[in-house]
């Protein structure tokens, strides 16, 4: 798909649009916003006309922020055949995906896409073709990496195995994703991390010892300085059916890992613990 740049006033509204505008501009400052921060990631589908203008086929409201923000070109594709929005997502995401190296904030921008218009992740794999990792993968970083810092998180596709200095690889960003959860770091922290990890691939496990230590007060200097020194070590519980039961309908199941955490920890001072002082094994 050709994606060319066409000036404003050769777009033009169908006359569906034109019949629900007041719907299409309702709380449009929230798409500007993020067009203002990120750009449009998502290029808008028209039909071209005789005369040179462009009649849009998709995306009234994306050309509606971009016109409001004083865009003087727009980029689009044009067609003269029919398609849906769902179709187009998928084309477009399709042919990226296998022809360069793609960013993961595109795929999941376009992951986020297709389940607003009503597609869950096992439908998205099979219109795809890609696997439930990736897209897991490209969703969750889209929600929870900071907006700063969406640039510079690379998605390796199969042609691709290296990280561009600078960057970060998908898969260390949403190991520090789950570590800035798991911890409940700020966003300083959160923005400290990135910058480290700029500087060059983190074991996963030193990323987890830096962000415990951080959440018990280090900074991130003196958390670096003391990993190494640390060791993460996972331990597997036996409960009974029926204690599992009632901890789970109690506190509920997001956070029933975190409940079983805080009951260990009246017996092991901590799940993670200097290697110097661990002494093999805990008998609970």
């Amino acid at each position: 798909m050709e994606v060319i740049k066409v000036p404003v006033d050769k777009i033009l509204f169908s006359k569906e649009a034109n019949a629900r505008m007041n719907e299409l501009e309702r709380d449009i400052h929230g798409l500007m916003n993020s067009i203002k921060e990120e750009g449009c990631l998502q290029p808008i589908g028209v039909n071209k006309n005789f005369g040179g203008t462009y009649t849009i086929r998709f995306g009234n409201r994306r050309f509606i922020a971009q016109k409001k923000l004083g865009y003087k070109t727009i980029e689009v594709i044009p067609s003269e055949e029919s398609i849906n929005e769902v179709d187009f997502i998928i084309q477009n995401l399709t042919e990226n995906y296998h022809r360069k190296n793609l960013s993961v904030i595109e795929l999941g921008h376009g992951c986020k896409a297709l389940q607003k218009e009503g597609l869950n992740i096992p439908e998205i794999v099979v219109r795809t073709g890609m696997s439930k990792i990736a897209i897991e993968t490209a969703i969750t970083l889209y929600d929870v990496i900071p907006i700063k810092y969406r640039p510079i998180v690379q998605f390796h596709t199969n042609k691709s195995k290296v990280t561009t200095a600078g960057t970060i690889s998908a898969t260390t960003a949403r190991y520090i994703a789950k570590v800035v959860t798991r911890y409940h770091l700020g966003k300083e922290d959160v923005e400290k991390i990135f910058e480290y990890a700029r500087e060059g691939e983190i074991p996963f496990r030193r990323i987890s010892i830096i962000g415990f230590l951080m959440n018990k007060g280090r900074s991130l200097e003196k958390a670096i300085e003391q990993s190494e020194e640390y060791t993460i070590h996972e331990l597997t519980i036996a409960l009974r059916k029926q204690e599992k039961e009632e901890l789970m309908k109690e506190y509920g199941t997001t956070i029933f890992a975190s409940v079983i955490e805080k009951m260990l920890s009246k017996k092991i001072s901590s799940l993670i613990v200097a290697q110097k002082e661990f002494s093999g094994k805990y008998k609970l």
